[in-house]
């Protein structure tokens, strides 16, 4: 499994989102994007995606 990488939003550093400009949020947007189509058809993280989407409604048949 890939390890996952991530930026942390605190109130120590916070993000003001009406200050990045439209170019550079569309830029973002598509490198997203494109970044979540990649590992979307990557086997592995869909087979992780399956096991999570099958465990979560086995939980929730459990608790009805």
């Amino acid at each position: 499994m890939r390890e996952l990488k991530a930026v942390l939003i605190t109130p120590a550093a916070p993000l003001d989102t009406a200050q990045i400009p439209a170019h550079v949020a569309r830029n973002l947007a598509q490198a997203a994007h494109r970044a979540i189509l990649r590992d979307w058809n990557d086997p592995e993280i869909r087979a992780d995606f399956e096991r999570w989407k099958a465990e979560r409604s086995a939980r929730n048949r459990k608790e009805a």
